[in-house]
């Protein structure tokens, strides 16, 4: 803590020269301060600046009524700035604490910040900080992505990109579990990046640590042949498609062989030699037909004739025949 400047006598504050703040994270800027009047009743104003004490941007203002009697209807110093809803007092003035919050702390926040106190219902009673306190902002390790490149025939390698102030020192652990630090770094335009390369050897998994005085952030990788959640999914998706098909081919082969070994053809022709005047049939005449090529058919010649009585005997006329054609016969005889 160093000693504030002097407004009038037996007025002094108190403020810390050096303070750190972590990024994403609450940090708080101490400031106290003490009065000659320590039975003082009336406004306390507290106000925060930065960059320059007097003339600096204002960062954040509040009042708070401190009475003897117990009235304290004034007070908004707890609440947080209204423009950017990140600075409030932690600290109560009329305990003559003046200390600040810095909420989510951003990079954007590093520079020196200056307090200052009024008692309104004393002339001149004020002090205004000139020293400042310095307030810097570091990160811990974050692995801000873990990638794979390349492929089995060109090479493989790993890219792992952390994030950290002041920059974390990276290790790789291997699938043998053997730690090595980190073979090559990259330092990024980014103040809080660096990039660390892997060549990848062997399939398994792969992990990248990051660390500094801050903290410590890891991640994994596996590599080769075990696949993730949403290749797995797919992976059975297109076994159960393919067995799907392959049940499918082999129904309709299957039906296919048991609908041509079951059609029957069959090529039926007629000859009626009792009426001459059907004789403008040139040769038989096909009444039905159904099924495969006349290779595979089997033929039924129905012929009707008259019966020329001798004795008991019955005359039918022959049937030419024709290599590899079977012929059946039928024979019929006119009702008397």
């Amino acid at each position: 803590m160093s000693l504030g400047s002097r407004a009038s006598p037996g007025f002094y504050t108190n403020t810390s020269l050096q303070e750190v703040g972590i990024k994403g994270e609450s940090a708080m800027l101490p400031c106290t301060f003490s009065s000659r009047t320590p039975s003082y009743n009336g406004t306390i104003v507290v106000i925060w600046r930065t960059k320059k004490a007097f003339l600096g941007p204002l960062i954040f203002q509040c009042s708070i009524m401190n009475s003897t009697s117990g009235n304290h209807s004034s007070n908004n110093c707890t609440e947080w700035d209204r423009e950017t809803h990140r600075y409030r007092l932690v600290g109560d003035p009329r305990r003559y604490n003046l200390s600040l919050q810095i909420r989510n702390v951003a990079y954007d926040d590093k520079k020196f910040y200056y307090c200052r106190v009024e008692l309104r219902n004393i002339r001149g009673e004020s002090w205004t900080d000139k020293t400042g306190t310095n307030f810097t902002v570091v990160a811990r390790p974050r692995i801000i992505r873990l990638t794979l490149s390349g492929n089995v025939s060109v090479g493989r390698s790993l890219e792992c990109v952390v994030e950290g102030l002041p920059l974390p020192s990276i290790t790789w652990v291997r699938p043998e579990k053997n730690e090595m630090p980190t073979p090559e770094e990259t330092k990024y335009a980014e103040q809080d990046q660096i990039q660390s390369k892997l060549s990848v050897s062997q399939n398994g998994t792969y992990t990248c640590r990051a660390q500094n005085e801050y903290g410590q952030d890891a991640e994994e990788l596996h590599v080769g042949e075990k696949p993730s959640e949403t290749q797995r999914t797919i992976i059975l998706l297109l076994l159960g498609l393919l067995l799907l098909l392959g049940l499918g081919i082999a129904a309709v082969i299957f039906m296919h062989r048991r609908y041509k070994g079951s059609l029957a053809c069959w090529k039926v022709t007629t000859r009626d030699q009792m009426n001459p005047a059907n004789t403008h049939h040139n040769g038989p005449s096909e009444v039905a037909s159904k099924g495969k090529s006349e290779d595979s058919c089997t033929y039924a010649d129905i012929q009707f004739s008259p019966e020329e009585k001798k004795g008991n005997e019955k005359r039918r006329t022959p049937i030419p025949t024709k290599e590899d054609v079977t012929y059946a016969t039928v024979v019929t005889q006119t009702k008397k």
